[in-house]
């Protein structure tokens, strides 16, 4: 039978271990689009990585309101370990807007979710991955 000590040493190398790799576990991420305004509307979206397409799509998006949004889910948009960013384009009402994203939940149970909210003409907000 293992002692007390020789116990806690293995615990402690298996935790460090975890830790380490969960750093550098790859995950993927969802997109969800969120219409909040009261009326139809078209949006554009691309995810590049280092200059290269990962992800692009237009979407036709039903009418919402800011309490009950319309909701639009794209599962695994993009793949990568914690850290690992990207440059996003939202083309809505014919103006562009950019921002960065960059993946906080790799080490989650939870999926990496960039949440994208058009409120109007100018008014498009980015959201951070909730972890849970």
């Amino acid at each position: 039978m293992p002692t007390r000590r020789q116990l806690l040493s293995a615990c402690g190398v298996a935790s460090l271990s975890a830790g380490c790799l969960s750093a550098h576990t790859a995950t993927t991420g969802d997109l969800i689009l969120l219409n909040r305004m009261e009326e139809q509307t078209a949006a554009t979206v691309e995810i590049e990585q280092d200059g290269e397409s990962v992800f692009a799509d237009t979407y036709e998006i039903d009418a919402g309101t800011r309490p009950e949004p319309t909701e639009v889910v794209e599962p695994d948009v993009f793949e990568g370990t914690n850290g690992t960013s990207y440059s996003v384009s939202v083309t809505h009402m014919g103006h562009e807007h950019e921002f960065g994203y960059s993946i906080s939940c790799a080490d989650r149970e939870t999926a990496d979710v960039l949440y994208i909210e058009l409120y109007g003409e100018h008014d498009v907000e980015r959201e951070r991955s909730r972890c849970g």
